[in-house]
């Protein structure tokens, strides 16, 4: 097996062989951008290829159809992973004070949903977790879902046996714990 070794000011970095290439320092970086990584293809195809990788916080707000909801500004991040068009978020938000909310209530997301209309497939929704929240009569647990036509926005509500949902409506010092993957555009 013959191995190759790229010297830079004396450090060895890179060592090249028959079958594999190995970075011993540094990182990986393409000198131009629309450049990815192929994983366990023989053909570079676009849908093989990992072309975005991102961490990072969103400070979320929250829309209510009517009245408002506002967040404490030190409980109104989550953190989120973007590897390709994946998204996954956890996080928990606390609500600081409410003014007369009703109807829908949505939650900012880092990015938008895919809005394809795949039968489903532009549909996500995850574990949520209320504390210090009002359970209302026949609400069995808090959903959030993120849907094509809410954009860069989860809705929260809570779902009964019936498969039918109630709106979230927040309240002064109530949590919402949160957690789950969507895909983007």
């Amino acid at each position: 097996m013959t191995r190759s070794k790229i010297r830079t000011s004396g450090a060895e970095g890179l060592t090249l062989s028959s079958t594999d290439i190995t970075i011993d320092s540094g990182d990986l970086i393409f000198g131009t951008s629309a450049k990815g990584v192929n994983l366990g293809v023989t053909s570079n195809t676009d849908g093989n290829t990992i072309d975005d990788y991102e961490e990072g916080t969103h400070d979320c707000t929250v829309t209510m159809a009517s009245g408002s909801c506002t967040l404490n500004s030190g409980y109104n991040k989550i953190k989120y992973t973007k590897v390709g068009r994946i998204v996954t978020i956890q996080g928990q938000i606390n609500v600081s004070s409410v003014s007369s909310p009703s109807g829908l209530m949505t939650i900012s997301m880092p990015f938008s949903i895919d809005t394809t209309s795949d039968e489903g497939a532009n549909i996500a929704g995850g574990a949520m977790r209320a504390y210090n929240a009002d359970v209302p009569t026949g609400g069995l647990y808090l959903f959030g879902a993120m849907v094509f036509n809410q954009g860069a926005n989860m809705q929260v509500e809570w779902v009964k046996a019936s498969a039918a949902t109630l709106n979230h409506v927040p309240k002064a010092n109530e949590y919402l714990i949160m957690g789950f993957s969507y895909a983007t555009a």
